[in-house]
């Protein structure tokens, strides 16, 4: 719950800039648009516990595909919630 809460201030700060017209009034509708899902709350759990590899993120969320977590993870990425770093191995 507290994730989500920080989760609806970040999108309440950047409300101007991707926010449509339909949901200007109710930032709880936005937020769950772009967090909602599936996966996505699964994936907020996950790296709220320090879970921040994509193989291991990977086998801990079951049911979902490779390709799908990737999708998940870039469309977090391009709304700014999380960040990704890549470290030479």
């Amino acid at each position: 719950m507290i994730i989500f809460y920080y989760i609806v201030i970040f999108l309440g700060l950047f409300e101007e800039e991707g926010m449509k017209k339909e949901h200007k009034n109710c930032p709880i509708t936005y937020a769950m648009k772009v967090i909602g899902g599936k996966w996505k709350p699964i994936i907020f759990m996950r790296l709220s516990h320090g879970i921040n590899r994509f193989g291991v993120l990977s086998r801990s969320i079951e049911g979902i595909s490779k390709n799908m977590l990737t999708r998940e993870l870039r469309d977090l990425e391009a709304q700014k919630i999380i960040n990704r770093k890549i470290f030479a191995e």
